[in-house]
């Protein structure tokens, strides 16, 4: 009766690993959903309508949700602190100090992290074109981070799962 009970324990276990690891997987795809929503914000602020970046980053800070609103609040407040501070490297050091609070992997963290390039710039034309770079950028990360979801997704139940049984026929 013990060993079934732990058995039971087992499967429950994995159970709730694969469907921690499933919610991280959704959020993920969550934020390099929001993380194209802020490429938009910013290009349309800074480009067509022209305001000038802390009043970008506070509007950004309101209409993004976390962490992404969090970063340009920080950002902002950093920029004002530092009347004088390059706006790029705040935002580089920002994503960087962040880096946790973000599900993404190295590339679209990289690619977080080179937008600060278009604060430095005065160029409206050149920030358009740039900010349609990251665009496509972004779009080719989603996409082969969506490829690699079914198979990382199959992997992460039947690899649990398996891993579970093979705990049981250990145990009894």
């Amino acid at each position: 009766m013990l060993k079934l009970i732990g058995s039971a324990l087992i499967l429950l276990a994995c159970i709730g690993f694969v469907l921690s690891k499933e919610r991280e997987f959704t959020e993920h795809k969550r934020q390099l959903e929001d993380f194209a929503l802020l490429l938009s914000l910013l290009q349309n602020e800074m480009c067509r309508l022209r305001f000038p970046l802390p009043v970008v980053l506070e509007h950004c800070g309101i209409k993004m949700c976390d962490p992404y609103g969090k970063l340009c609040e920080q950002v902002q407040s950093n920029l004002i602190q530092q009347e004088r501070g390059e706006a790029s490297a705040i935002w580089s050091m920002q994503v960087e100090t962040a880096r946790k609070q973000f599900l993404l992997d190295d590339a679209e963290c990289q690619l977080l992290s080179e937008i600060g390039e278009v604060f430095r710039m005065d160029n409206v034309e050149l920030k358009e074109e740039l900010f349609e770079v990251y665009r496509k950028r972004l779009l080719k990360l989603t996409k082969d981070y969506e490829t690699s979801l079914m198979s990382r997704r199959r992997l992460n139940r039947y690899g649990t799962v398996l891993a579970g049984v093979f705990v049981i026929i250990l145990l009894l």
